[in-house]
């Protein structure tokens, strides 16, 4: 991941990436989004998120992300402007 990364920098000839995904699931998610993290704390990354997620683990987006944030300690205080969504 570390060096894909530098590789892209150097091929776009930029210094950062706006928005990165990852965008399957895989056997090294957890640690390829930390490095994902990590880049966003240097700057590097400004903003990452997943996508093509939900139909591999059986759960919508919402769910997989609120599972996520509740297992690595985050608080989350989640909302809907749609009532049935909030029941």
């Amino acid at each position: 991941m570390l060096f894909k990364y530098e590789e892209a920098l150097e091929k776009l000839d930029i210094g950062y990436i706006d928005f990165m995904l990852l965008h399957h699931p895989g056997a090294r998610d957890v640690e390829a989004y930390k490095v994902m993290e990590q880049y966003v704390a240097n700057g590097k990354i400004k903003s990452i998120g997943f996508s093509n997620w939900a139909d591999a683990h059986g759960v919508s987006s919402a769910q997989l992300i609120l599972r996520w944030d509740i297992q690595n300690g985050v608080i989350v205080m989640p909302g809907s402007s749609n009532p049935e969504h909030i029941k």
